[in-house]
């Protein structure tokens, strides 16, 4: 029997040591990271792990096991400078925000790139063409694209191009102690609104949870946690939960890899008007109607909890991705203030989310198909001169909507037109288009809108004065645009195309040049387009 024992826990062990071992860590220090896998992002899951730059920028990085480059790609945001590569398994490993790659790699991209005349990339090389051994140098650690902070973003995908929870594959170990914390519970109950239900929060209990959450419908709760690795001030998303009543579980999920066609569903997991509200994560263990995420689990009447003569017991445990748990127990009783829903506002809808809708106002329709919507939602539709107003940023679409807006234009200014979404001070800009004097457009935010016209080019600055030696490696430029982004971008030094790297976070473009001891005159020119057409170029020298 001993023997049996021991053999198994040998087996077990050994098992574990080739799953950590199949896969070895992309830098030559400590790990610390920034983030995890399935931390709530804007619109997805992360699907990687961050590592920290310790050593600042530029660190080396490198490949995790064997196999061979299957793609190479740049852009000014998402995931800025990255490297796949393939593995004999069928893996592959994606290292993002990368400064640059080795010498090899590097040469073979700047060829791409001059060939094509584009910043800008996606190169799919040959199978046998760059391949690389486990261990080898195949890059260097940066802040490029959408990083806000010199890191690696790493991922795992498995055969189906699926990223893979890398810690609780432990494949990687992070140390960590440190249970989820949870800080509040809110509770959502149905009301019946033009014979659809909809919910509306009744009831926020906070830590050390000693009240009694009350309902007198179906309900379902919202759980405001967050989670932290061993001495860091890094948030990072849990990795599951369970949630019990009378001792059986009625909602249940596990975040084991990302799904790419259902990350945006992710909405649908949150409360997404607290959570757009809160510096923690807001989850609910509801399963709404529009959603199709496959990470549920042992899930009973989509997680709703009914109201009930007796008192009923609620126990949720909040899992992290190093087997860390907190369990949580509340109770609930059935309140006696029945809930009913008052007519809505004359500029209120009711959207079905299972079926078309289709707003008629003044000179305008909109279509809301079915299943934009997660579920069905009290949406404000309001039409003004100067502003059209579709629900609020606090609800979340999965899919666009349409809107035909009845306006004459000037033909001068119908190629210039743009309609924007009120963010702030600024307007996100939708993909519009004008023909036999009526605007259309689509978007996936909800919101205030309005009609505008981009006839301003975009701008130039260049950092150093016209004339001056250069004595950096870099020349560099500031470029903006006022509404409708760039579009364009190219360099020339001495009339001859050379590449222009483009930072869209910082509106940084910057070229690499090679100084000589006796420093040469060089004209620079940049020219710019916006989305819209609108053009600007600059001519400049400097001596390098």
């Amino acid at each position: 029997m001993k023997i049996k024992l021991s053999i198994t826990l040998i087996l077990t062990l050994l098992s574990t040591y080739a799953s950590q071992a199949q896969y070895q860590s992309p830098i030559d220090y400590t790990i610390v990271l920034a983030g995890n896998v399935g931390e709530i992002r804007s619109n997805h899951f992360h699907s990687g792990i961050d590592l920290k730059s310790l050593r600042g920028a530029k660190a080396n990085i490198y490949a995790v096991k064997e196999g061979y480059v299957s793609r190479i790609s740049i852009s000014p945001g998402g995931y800025g400078k990255a490297l796949y590569i393939k593995h004999p398994n069928g893996a592959t490993s994606v290292y993002a925000h990368l400064d640059g790659f080795n010498a090899k790699l590097q040469q073979y991209t700047e060829n791409q790139q001059i060939k094509r005349k584009s910043f800008a990339i996606n190169l799919y090389p040959p199978k046998d063409a760059l391949t690389v051994h486990k261990g080898e140098h195949i890059a260097y650690m940066g802040n490029t694209g959408s990083s806000m902070g010199p890191h690696l973003h790493l991922e795992i995908r498995d055969q189906h191009n699926s990223p893979l929870n890398l810690l609780t594959k432990k494949y990687y170990h992070v140390p960590d102690k440190i249970a989820p914390t949870l800080y509040k519970v809110l509770v959502y109950q149905c009301d019946t609104i033009q014979n659809l239900p909809t919910f509306t929060l009744t009831q926020i209990i906070e830590a050390p949870f000693k009240d009694t959450i009350k309902i007198s419908n179906k309900s379902y709760l919202a759980y405001e946690l967050i989670d932290y690795k061993d001495g860091r001030t890094n948030t990072m998303g849990i990795y599951g939960m369970d949630q019990k009543i009378g001792g059986k579980t009625n909602f249940s999920f596990k975040i084991d890899k990302i799904n790419y066609a259902t990350s945006r569903y992710l909405n649908a997991l949150i409360q997404y008007d607290e959570h757009k509200a809160s510096r923690k994560h807001v989850l609910r263990s509801y399963v709404s109607p529009n959603n199709l995420l496959e990470i549920y689990d042992n899930v009973t009447d989509r997680g709703l909890i009914s109201p009930a003569d007796t008192i009923q017991k609620i126990s949720t445990t909040l899992f992290d991705d190093n087997a860390n748990s907190s369990t949580h127990r509340f109770t609930v009783a059935k309140s006696p203030i029945i809930r009913t829903r008052a007519t809505l506002p004359e500029d209120y809808i009711v959207a079905n989310c299972t079926k078309d809708n289709r707003i008629i106002r003044t000179d305008t329709e909109i279509s809301i198909p079915g299943r934009s919507l997660y579920q069905n939602e009290i949406l404000e539709v309001r039409k003004t001169d100067s502003t059209l107003t579709i629900g609020s940023n606090k609800t979340a679409l999965q899919n666009n909507i349409y809107v035909k807006i009845k306006k004459l234009i000037p033909f001068e200014l119908q190629d210039k037109l743009l309609v924007g979404r009120k963010v702030g001070k600024y307007l996100a800009t939708c993909v519009s288009h004008y023909r036999f004097g009526e605007i259309s457009f689509k978007t996936r935010d909800l919101g205030q809108f309005v009609i505008t016209y981009d006839t301003i080019p975009p701008r130039i600055r260049p950092v150093f004065a016209e004339g001056r030696i250069i004595n950096t490696d870099e020349l560099r430029f500031h470029i903006s645009d006022n509404l409708s982004a760039i579009k364009k971008y190219n360099v020339y030094v001495d009339g001859k195309w050379v590449i222009g790297e483009y930072d869209s976070k910082y509106g940084r473009l910057f070229i690499n040049i090679v100084r000589k001891l006796a420093p040469q005159t060089h004209n620079v020119r940049v020219e710019l387009e916006d989305a819209k057409g609108n053009k600007n170029s600059l001519n400049i020298e400097y001596k390098w």
